[in-house]
Order: structure tokens, then sequence, then C-alpha cells
């Protein structure tokens, strides 16, 4: 499997996939009280994703990616 980065441009999000399947569990990371990430896993425990929200904010340039869209 060859993990992918997917912007999302309208959503300000970003996600990067790491396994094929889908995802049966979700996990949020908070800072400060505030969700800026989730984690999404497979049905065999293994993460089939990180979503970063608010994209913009925390990669420079996120416009500037290859297949931004």
């Amino acid at each position: 499997f060859q993990p992918s980065l997917t912007i999302d441009q309208q959503a300000n999000a970003a996600f990067l996939k790491l396994a094929d399947g889908k995802a049966v569990r979700t996990v949020a990371v908070n800072d400060g009280g505030r969700v800026v990430a989730t984690l999404s896993f497979l049905d065999s425990g293994e993460l089939q994703g990180i979503e970063l929200l608010d994209a913009k904010r925390h990669i420079p340039n996120v416009a500037e990616f290859n297949g931004a869209r």
C-alpha cells in the first residue's frame, strides 16, 4: 500500500491515508479543548488514517501540495 495525502481546500483539512479498508473507529485529538485531528482505525486496530483539521494553520503553503483538492 502506498500512503497518500489528500488536501480538501474547501473543508480546510488534510487526510493522510495509511492503509486500505473501512475505518470502524475514530479518535479525536484535542489541543487545549479544541479538536485538531482525528485518528481512524480499522477493525484490526491498525491506524487507517490521520485527518488534520484547520490544515492552512498547521501546514504552510498547503495549497501548493501536488494533488491538492
